[in-house]
């Protein structure tokens, strides 16, 4: 469970920590035909993140029309879906400065070993918290009236869960006072943003509390003035779209359809009442990503004309094809990928990357990390085209039994180029190429929970944001009195001080090289907002002196 609430949390992370500086979908594989003069290509893909994951903040994309045929192979027959040259329905300016939208954290934390435990059970040795955790955004840049509507929603947000958060700790303390077992409660108010630039900020929230409540919220604003952009405002044709959703979710998983029927799903698209959020290249509605280019004739296409110049990413539709004019020549380019099964039939052969008329084929020959991906021909792939100031790159997630790769190419003219490759346990944020999040597990005092933040480097690596690691880390407390290290809000050390037996900390990051963690101490009900930094490398038995471990150590 403290695996998902650290997933819940990390959007956070993307600058919690700042101030401590020292910072299946079975891929259905519809064969992918490609014949002399097109390429016809399908896949399926599982959409995440989420959650991810929150989350950072936009995507592009285009009109585009689909055919579906049947053609004959030497072999077999296949339905496929058909591409050929096609002009942008629409011109795309690419001039416009991004919003700058930034997610900020608001941490408050209390924990206390449950004394009604028995001394021989392990969970007497875990501190049993209570957290409030809420995720706002601000818009660094002035946009209108944007930065005052966000700052009223998240008010009035951040008011309600407090209140909560208040009421559940005093009766938490008055349990602990009286010796009695203790509750374990959490509430996390998160914000995904979704896009942010000259025509739409979009975005989503969630309220999730222990209890199981869950509540997502979007939100669609007009850049220029904050005012709501509604479901008839964008989506002219309620019915066309219908038909390629149900198209969609036919064809997908049942554990990708979001627990609800098709009828339920059919009566909130038909009647305007879906949630959605907006996306630079379309629409999330129903657990369903829609590309504008899917079904033009049921889009507002002006809210899909304007976009940032660099640093966005272009989501994949629901069966990892990606329609975008990559090279701003007025011409959709059409982008699938397809994994070889080996002669075992679990690991791949080869990856194979269809774009337009072309196939690229990668093996360990070319892929530094291939032998280790060891996935199988069915795994989930995720595909995001990022652009950027130094080039534009497409990014496959491969799922591979329990961690990812990340693996990174150049989309140059004529060709792919190879760039990198990362492993890690999750991608919690990667809506841009500035803002990717990966989050591993370290047994670092108890298997600890570490987010690193990166950026598609000029170079077309991976390179690393802060040398810091960011965590969410439940409560732990001093056994023994301990000497630590003081610094302020930016950082800088101001002095020592002796910490005594007793006192409550949580780990908010972690920098490997010098084996150092910033930890925040935890005072009656909340995080002071004080800071201390503590060298690890000198506690030669963590055991003895921290109390509450997570499992792991």
């Amino acid at each position: 469970m403290k695996k998902t609430v650290a997933l819940l949390l990390s959007v956070a992370m993307l600058m919690g920590m700042a101030a401590c500086k020292s910072e299946e979908t079975t891929k259905k594989s519809k064969k992918k035909t490609k014949k002399t003069t097109t390429t016809e290509i399908t896949e399926t893909e599982d959409p995440t993140d989420e959650p991810s994951d929150t989350e950072e903040s936009t995507d592009p994309s285009e009109t585009e029309s689909e055919s579906e045929t049947t053609t004959e192979q030497e072999t077999e027959a296949t339905t496929v879906r058909t591409y050929s040259e096609q002009a942008v329905p629409f011109e795309v300016f690419r001039g416009l400065e991004d919003v700058g939208l930034k997610v900020g954290c608001y941490y408050q934390v209390y924990g206390a070993v449950d004394q009604t435990l028995s001394t021989t059970d392990y969970q007497h040795e875990i501190l049993t918290p209570i957290s409030y955790e809420f995720y706002m955004l601000s818009a660094t840049k002035t946009y209108g009236q944007i930065p005052g509507k966000l700052a009223d929603i998240f008010q009035d947000e951040y008011d309600r869960g407090q209140t909560i958060y208040d009421a559940v700790l005093k009766g938490f303390i008055e349990s602990e006072e009286k010796g009695e077992a203790l509750p374990y409660w959490y509430y996390e108010f998160m914000t995904r943003p979704c896009r942010g630039d000259g025509k739409v900020v979009s975005f989503m929230t969630s309220a999730v509390s222990y209890e199981g409540e869950y509540l997502e919220t979007p939100y669609n604003l007009r850049t220029e003035d904050a005012t709501t952009i509604k479901f008839d405002d964008i989506i002219k044709d309620r019915g066309r779209l219908w038909e390629y959703m149900k198209k969609v979710l036919g064809e997908l998983p049942e554990s990708m359809s979001d627990g609800r029927g098709l009828d339920e799903i059919e009566d909130s698209v038909m009647n305007g009442w879906a949630n959605f959020v907006i996306m630079t290249n379309g629409i999330l509605i129903g657990g369903v990503f829609v590309p504008a280019y899917a079904c033009p004739e049921a889009f507002d296409t002006s809210y899909f004309e304007e976009i940032a110049k660099d640093n966005y990413s272009v989501w994949s539709d629901n069966f990892g094809h990606i329609s975008w004019d990559i090279n701003a020549d007025g011409i959709l380019d059409d982008i699938d990928l397809e994994f070889t099964p080996d002669a075992d039939g679990i690991s791949a052969k080869d990856l194979k990357i269809y774009w337009n008329f072309s196939d690229y084929t990668f093996d360990k020959s070319n892929i530094d990390c291939f032998d280790e991906i060891g996935c199988d021909a069915y795994a989930r792939m995720d595909p995001k085209i990022m652009v950027t100031e130094n080039g534009t790159y497409l990014m496959v997630k491969v799922y591979c039994e329990m961690s990812v790769a990340v693996v990174l190419f150049e989309l140059q003219p004529g060709n792919i180029r190879y760039c990198d490759c990362i492993f890690t346990d999750n991608v919690v944020v990667d809506q841009s190429p500035e803002a990717l999040l990966f989050l591993h597990y370290d047994n670092i005092l108890g298997n600890a929970a570490l987010f690193q933040d990166y950026r598609i480097g000029s170079d077309g690596k991976f390179e690393k944001i802060s040398e810091n690691e960011y965590s969410v880390y439940p409560a732990i407390a001093l056994r023994v009195d301990l000497e630590v290290t003081k610094i302020d809000d930016n950082g800088n050390i101001t002095g020592t001080t002796t910490l005594p037996a007793g006192t409550k900390l949580t780990l908010s990051s972690y920098n490997e090289e010098s084996r150092t963690g910033c930890f925040e101490i935890i005072s009656r009900g909340k995080t002071q907002g004080q800071r201390v930094l503590i060298e690890l490398s000198k506690i030669a038995s963590p055991e003895d002196t921290f109390q509450g471990l997570p499992e792991g150590n």
